[in-house]
């Protein structure tokens, strides 16, 4: 993948992250460390970093909770944090919480799927829409690219 190509699957990463949390601590309340055992292997100084940046944007009421949640070779990664939302008597999130995923779809499947397949050549991105879907001609529409598309602007 090159360098674009890699930081937009990034980008489409960390929104999943912190749309993921959209769903708070209590404000004495701090996220406990997952066990030892199952930090093997993982760097636990960059997990402290992404604990406070959660705990940061809780606080900052940014989002009420979110979970993370990382594998590597085995080891797991697994926090909760917060509440499922800023209601006072909100439940608190934990592993399983189930979050409504809303429109990320765009972000974690259809983006993903484009990026790969421009990295194959198979599709341009700064072609015109009306390139591969003459149907959408007409309306202003025609200065449309797939990039704009996939950042959500209009050309």
């Amino acid at each position: 993948m090159n360098t674009l190509l890699r930081r937009q699957a990034a980008l489409a990463g960390a929104c999943l992250l912190l749309l993921a949390g959209c769903a708070g601590l209590p404000e004495n309340a701090a996220p406990k460390p997952a066990p030892a055992s199952v930090q093997a292997g993982l760097d636990s100084a960059r997990f402290a970093q992404i604990d406070s940046a959660i705990g940061e944007a809780i606080g900052e009421r940014r989002l009420p909770g979110a979970v993370f949640h990382l594998e590597r070779d085995g080891a797991v990664y697994e926090q909760a944090y917060g509440r499922f939302s800023y209601e006072p008597d909100a439940a608190a999130v934990t592993p399983g919480t189930v979050f409504d995923a809303a429109s990320l779809s765009k972000v974690l499947s259809t983006a993903p799927s484009v990026l790969l397949l421009a990295e194959e050549g198979r599709i341009d991105l700064d072609a015109r829409l009306v390139d591969y879907f003459p149907e959408c001609a007409g309306g202003g529409k025609d200065a449309i690219t797939i990039r704009h598309l996939l950042t959500h602007t209009s050309g």
